[in-house]
């Protein structure tokens, strides 16, 4: 029986992966071309990518500020408490098995999970870029919560 991603790719030339999923993948198949869209995007532009977002709407702020600082007060919480708990979480985590305890650690630790000044010029160039492809009808202005 064939896997997904080897079942895939006798009908596409190539596959986007995501995570845990395209970690796996590259670790299994050494003869695929493997295309990291972090590094690629830095080299392109010098600037970090952003991968994921906590997004609210302006009204959500709006009419319900003080849910949306709590929120934010334990998104930043939970970020800590996770960075602080690798190891443990690690040890209980299913990936464990093929990519052991150390190595998901040392893995999450190369992470980013920070939204800096350079972070968001690469978010407004990524917005620019999409608008410029016509895949945004205008670009998104970026307001922090906090």
């Amino acid at each position: 029986s064939l896997l997904p991603a080897e079942e895939a790719l006798r009908s596409f030339s190539a596959l986007l992966l995501i995570g845990d999923a395209a970690l796996r993948e590259s670790q299994r198949n050494r003869d695929l071309f493997v295309y990291d869209l972090g590094e690629l995007w830095y080299a392109f532009t010098g600037l970090p990518f952003v991968f994921a977002l906590w997004m609210v709407t302006r009204e959500a702020v709006e009419r319900k500020r003080a849910e949306v600082l709590a929120l934010v007060a334990q998104l930043l919480e939970a970020k800590k408490l996770a960075y602080d708990s690798y190891a443990a979480i690690a040890a209980k985590s299913a990936e464990r098995q093929w990519m052991g305890v150390e190595g998901l650690v040392d893995y999450w630790r190369t992470i980013s999970y920070d939204l800096t000044p350079r972070h968001l010029e690469g978010v407004a160039m990524f917005f620019r870029y999409a608008r410029e492809l016509q895949l945004l009808p205008a670009e998104p202005e970026i307001s922090l919560v906090g």
